[in-house]
């Protein structure tokens, strides 16, 4: 290993304690070889007497002093006299704060080692940058595989029920969209789930229930992607939709951005999710909406459909987690094929909630292509509205009641959609 101005940085004295510690009271032992690995440890003696108690511990053998030694004499340490020397001057019961300096030296290392493999990579006319960035990124993360002396994140099962049910996850969009949830509209083309999505997007964003217009909601920051539909299209609809927000909310200046790509974008190729990314951290969405989901990204030739969903999810995904998200995306039904999205079944088991939207008799019903995680308060079908493009309608049979006739609102000139 190169040396960083003549010294990497480490504590020669906190590794003796640890392992001293761990000499002399075995039930240190396992701590210590759930907290750190044998490179944690800068001194090559200190290395090896690690790989001797890790072994000795490994076949059930008593920790002691004249085993800890004869092992160490196995692997090629032939100071014995002085491992006993250090046992006696700075051995410590506690080992946690040692152990805690030993993780911290030893992640500043490898710290150092990666910014000299970037700086040399970064300086390669050769290496892609963009590549680069993902590939350090992962790097990193790896980098925390090693535990720094941080006790684990456990927590009893009886705890867990009693926060969550304290603090459940709050909704988003009351009965339809809780915090961090992903949900996945399907139906055929021509049947309207855009409009659908449009209107829940706008009136999510001015603080109306987008399908029992009666109730207010806390109004969400909301970003619409759009990734199909000419400019003029998306005018007339948004105008319209818009325009009947402002008539039922006195909600300033509402949080509710658009963002268009007629063409679609590959989501697999590093420009296009900067571009996403760069939106998402300005705007800080609480609700994306997004569609359709076939273009959002792109199939080579070679490529398994199975492959594209799992690298698109795993982006979503990040998403989702990293800036705090509610996802809601749309997708077409394969052409005469069930009302599941296109492509991967993997789409089948990824989102919270899967919603399937079949027209018959005139309205469109609301059924599931996957069952729901969570129990949610979904209309079991959708009639078109004269105030809104869809009007929930929710069956009496199942404990819900029909919505208050939408003529009885305030609005004297409703426009017809």
């Amino acid at each position: 290993m190169a040396r960083h101005g003549g010294q990497w940085p480490h504590d020669e004295r906190a590794e003796q304690a640890v392992l001293g510690s761990a000499t002399i009271w075995a039930q240190n032992v396992p701590v210590l070889l759930q907290t750190l690995v044998g490179s944690d440890f800068y001194v090559p003696r200190h290395q090896r007497w690690f790989a001797a108690l890790a072994t000795l511990h490994a076949r059930g053998e008593a920790i002691e002093t004249s085993g800890v030694v004869a092992e160490m004499e196995r692997m090629g340490e032939v100071d014995g006299p002085e491992v006993v020397r250090i046992l006696a001057t700075v051995a410590e019961r506690n080992i946690g704060g040692a152990m805690r300096v030993v993780a911290e030296h030893s992640l500043r290392r490898r710290l150092l080692l990666e910014a000299d493999q970037l700086k040399k990579q970064a300086l390669d006319p050769t290496v892609d940058p963009a590549e680069l960035l993902d590939e350090t990124r992962a790097q990193l993360v790896s980098l925390e595989t090693p535990l720094t002396g941080v006790e684990p994140d456990d927590v009893s099962v009886e705890d867990f029920i009693a926060a969550t049910l304290a603090e459940p996850t709050p909704w988003i969009v009351d009965g339809l969209i809780r915090q961090g949830w992903r949900t996945v509209v399907v139906a055929r083309e021509g049947q309207g789930k855009t409009w659908l999505l449009r209107q829940m997007a706008v009136c999510s964003a001015y603080g109306i229930h987008p399908l029992r217009f009666q109730r207010s909601i806390e109004p969400v920051r909301t970003l619409l992607i759009d990734l199909e539909n000419p400019d003029d299209h998306l005018c007339h609809s948004l105008t319209r939709l818009v325009s009947q927000a402002q008539r039922f909310t006195k909600t300033e200046r509402p949080v509710n951005r658009l963002w268009r790509r007629q063409g679609g974008i590959n989501l697999r190729r590093r420009a296009d999710r900067t571009e996403v990314e760069t939106l998402l951290q300005r705007r800080r969405p609480q609700l994306l909406v997004m569609g359709p989901l076939y273009k959002s990204y792109r199939v080579k030739g070679s490529d398994s459909w199975d492959l594209v969903a799992s690298e698109v999810q795993e982006i979503l995904d990040d998403w989702r987690y990293r800036f705090e998200l509610s996802i809601l995306i749309e997708d077409h039904a394969p052409k005469g094929k069930d009302l599941v999205p296109f492509g991967s079944s993997l789409w089948l088991r990824w989102p919270e909630v899967g919603i399937a939207l079949e027209e018959k008799h005139g309205e469109l019903e609301v059924g599931r292509w996957r069952g729901d995680r969570m129990p949610t308060d979904w209309p079991t079908s959708l009639a078109r509205g004269v105030v809104w493009p869809w009007e929930g309608r929710w069956a009496r049979a199942e404990g819900h009641e029909m919505p208050d006739d939408l003529g009885s609102l305030d609005d004297p000139e409703p426009q017809a959609f």
